[in-house]
């Protein structure tokens, strides 16, 4: 009777330390990000790993995060110098401004420089937390662009423009408006 009693004190044991584990193997990974006033993004996702979180970039109110999502493997860009990417990337960039005429003018400015860097394959409209927002599905257009395809959305929520992309290598199976939708899902608008 000793022995089982100790059998399942060391089986109990070790599932506690495994349920431990799994815990604290996420510890410091926030569960939410919040980016600038006006936005959180659920950040339970495992299939998407933060890379970066700026709280501010400069005094003007930028926002910024990013997120990797797939496998990591180094490569040398255009100036030969080693950098780590993953098989797709998402950037949310975010300008909160003093009123809407300022959001509207940097979205604007944002979607005409990505209309002019990408070769654009589709352009539409789609709802991003209730309003109207353009979406661009595109190639790289530069062959030694380490990305091979993406889709980005810009749009003004009240006060604040909002330009998401997804950048996408060749390594990438996953379709990425689907991938895109998935993460437009996890974002939440604040409003004011």
């Amino acid at each position: 009777m000793a022995i089982k009693s100790k059998h399942i004190i060391i089986v109990s044991c070790v599932i506690l330390l495994l349920c431990a584990f799994v815990l604290f193997s996420r510890v410091g990974v926030p569960s939410v990000v919040k980016l600038g006033s006006s936005f959180t993004v659920d950040n339970t996702n495992e299939s998407r790993i933060l890379l970066n979180h700026i709280d501010t970039l400069a005094k003007d109110g930028l926002y910024y995060a990013a997120w990797g999502i797939g496998e990591k493997e180094d490569c040398k860009d255009t100036n030969g110098k080693t950098i780590s990417l993953h098989d797709a990337q998402i950037y949310f960039l975010l300008g909160e401004y003093q009123n809407v005429d300022q959001a509207e003018e940097n979205m604007q400015t944002w979607l005409d420089t990505g209309r002019t860097n990408y070769e654009v394959i589709k352009e539409d409209t789609i709802l991003f937390c209730g309003e109207e927002c353009t979406r661009l599905i595109y190639r790289f257009a530069e062959p030694e662009s380490l990305y091979s395809n993406g889709v980005s959305i810009f749009g003004v929520l009240e006060n604040s423009a909002v330009c998401i992309e997804l950048t996408c290598r060749e390594t990438f199976t996953s379709d990425p408006v689907t991938t895109m939708d998935e993460f437009l899902g996890a974002c939440t608008h604040i409003t004011n």
